[in-house]
């Protein structure tokens, strides 16, 4: 887990007044988690509380993850159970919720029911604001890959491959 990233999330949805948010673009939860995590159909969410330390993965049975290296608690649901509601059990009642922008609406949907005083707002900003800011670090790495890039395209023109 980046704690970094988290907090500056974190500090994302304070500015934005969301008090919670469900990250399930597996980009986003790959950004912050450092885990890439493909459930296909099956439901995947990453919960974010700006009053918790810690997210918390709630993800299928068939898709294990080892809560040591991520660092943060997983809730894990059979095929048979209701996901969001496992979801929805483990959220605060009221308030606000960002949504991210690939929750399909077979969750969100189901969620809304469950939850009718939550009040769901658009939320993959707070996570894509984040991730659009580079640190020293991730700025060399696109230096280098830039420069890779430039070799391949050099060595193309070349020989006349293209």
């Amino acid at each position: 887990m980046d704690w970094t990233r988290y907090k500056r999330v974190i500090d994302s949805m304070k500015e934005e007044g969301i008090a919670q948010l469900i990250v399930t673009d597996s980009v986003s939860v790959y950004y912050l988690t450092g885990k890439l995590v493909n459930c296909m159909e099956r439901m995947m969410a990453l919960y974010l509380d700006v009053e918790k330390e810690k997210p918390l993965l709630i993800i299928g049975k068939l898709f294990p993850q080892n809560e040591e290296t991520l660092g943060f608690p997983v809730v894990y649901f059979d095929d048979t159970d209701d996901a969001v509601g496992v979801l929805a059990s483990h959220m605060r009642k009221g308030g606000t919720i960002g949504i991210d922008k690939t929750w399909p609406a077979r969750f969100l949907i189901p969620l809304q029911e469950k939850l009718p005083q939550l009040k769901t707002v658009w939320g993959s900003d707070c996570v894509d604001g984040v991730r659009a800011v580079k640190n020293e670090e991730e700025i060399a790495i696109m230096k280098k890959a830039s420069e890779i890039n430039d070799a391949g395209i050099r060595v193309v023109v070349q020989n006349g491959k293209y």
